[in-house]
């Protein structure tokens, strides 16, 4: 299982929009097969489907154009700050790290 967190109290991610903008720019789809290599099931939710009370959440969804227009509404609207997501070296996750990298560019960098 792989988790982007951010702290919601520092630049950029203090702004909703931004945080809305990442989750929308992540290329799932491209993930799975990349990374995974079609072996990953996107989640529902982070709690077990046999857990007592469970209710399945919508699968995220990759909308650049959303994405955009969100970092447009946002705060920071053409001036977004950079920021780091720390990776392990070698690992799944810096494949995985890269390939978000490469959106987040495309969709929040490029705003302006």
């Amino acid at each position: 299982m792989t988790v982007l967190r951010w702290k919601p109290d520092v630049a950029p991610f203090d702004d909703p929009k931004i945080r809305e903008a990442v989750i929308k720019a992540i290329p799932y789809e491209r993930l799975v097969t990349e990374v995974c290599r079609g072996f990953c099931t996107p989640v529902q939710n982070l709690v077990g489907v046999n857990t007592p009370g469970y209710v399945a959440d919508p699968v995220f969804t990759t909308d650049i154009e959303a994405a955009k227009a969100l970092v447009a509404e946002s705060s920071y609207a053409g001036n977004v700050p950079s920021f780091e997501v720390p990776v392990v070296n070698g690992s799944t996750n810096m494949a995985a790290g890269v390939i978000i990298q490469d959106a987040l560019v495309a969709a929040i960098f490029t705003c302006a």
